[in-house]
């Protein structure tokens, strides 16, 4: 089908990706429960458009919402937690994701690649590690990520990213 966007496959980046129900079923839940928030929040906006003046009604539903908002807020906590315990899952077929996703970022130390790489070491250290000059030099495979890591030149941070669509 020409123009449809394609669902994104989180499976490069997901930490722990699997099939694992319990995280599928808190998904559906906390889902539901905003199907229900937005169905609370559309009678609101109804009532306040027609203007009834109905107080009564207004403050059930209003509070009606806040219980709900509540429980979203809840399942959607309830959610990470599995996620955390189980791992993520996703359904790219149909655009549904209840991912932990790693991102890692990584730098170069400029001590530890002189002391290793003592022959590049003009070319891609300045106060740090050139990081453009050094992708050139794995590009050009005269230096190797494995070998950057074994020499201790690359500092990896990772941070983490719920995505639950």
């Amino acid at each position: 089908m020409e123009g449809t966007k394609k669902n994104t496959d989180y499976s490069a980046s997901a930490v722990n990706l699997g099939q694992h129900a319990e995280v599928e079923m808190a998904y559906v839940s906390y889902k539901d429960t905003l199907a229900d928030k937005q169905g609370i929040q559309n009678r609101i906006d109804a009532l306040i458009e027609k203007l009834l003046g109905d107080n009564a009604e207004y403050n059930e539903l209003t509070r009606e919402l806040g219980d709900i908002e509540n429980r979203a807020s809840q399942k959607y906590t309830e959610l990470k937690n599995i996620i955390d315990s189980s791992g993520s899952w996703q359904d790219v077929e149909n655009g549904s994701y209840a991912v932990k996703q790693r991102k890692e970022s990584k730098s170069y130390l400029a001590e530890p690649f002189a002391k290793h790489f003592e022959k590049f070491a003009p070319m891609v250290i300045v106060p740090s590690v050139n990081t453009k000059a050094l992708e050139g030099l794995i590009k050009g495979k005269l230096i190797t990520e494995d070998e950057l890591d074994n020499a201790g030149v690359i500092q990896r941070t990772e941070s983490f990213a719920y995505i639950i669509k």
